[in-house]
């Protein structure tokens, strides 16, 4: 799934919650390109420009943190992530940093435009 969020779910947020003062504080980030990525990018790879129920429609997970009395951030441009972690440190909860990421960026070293030219390329060859 393309929502990086192990171990994100009620239980261990109500959790985390239940015992900060006592334990520790998490701080759990979620990476969120709106898709399950790497499924998408094998259709791009053998069927090209065919996406079939790739695409999520994820919950706003700083409301989530909220809801159970966490920290919540929203990052858009990456560059915004320290400030948002160092704000969920100061905050002395359990946190949740959603970042957005553009869902073009499919890895580090390609895109899934990139991929789809490749096999578009193939099949033309």
């Amino acid at each position: 799934m393309s929502v990086d969020c192990k171990g994100l779910d009620s239980l261990s947020v109500t959790t985390a919650i239940m015992i900060s003062a006592i334990m520790i504080r998490r701080i759990q980030h979620c990476a969120d390109v709106g898709m399950q990525g790497t499924i998408r990018m094998h259709q791009e790879r053998d069927y090209p420009g065919r996406v079939s129920g790739t695409c999520l429609r994820n919950p706003d997970f700083c409301a989530y943190a909220r809801a159970f009395g966490g920290f919540g951030a929203t990052v858009e441009p990456t560059a915004d992530f320290a400030d948002a972690l160092k704000a969920a440190r100061q905050s002395g909860k359990p946190a949740i940093i959603h970042l957005k990421i553009d869902p073009e960026a499919i890895t580090p070293a390609t895109t899934l435009s990139r991929i789809r030219a490749q096999a578009l390329a193939k099949t033309a060859a």
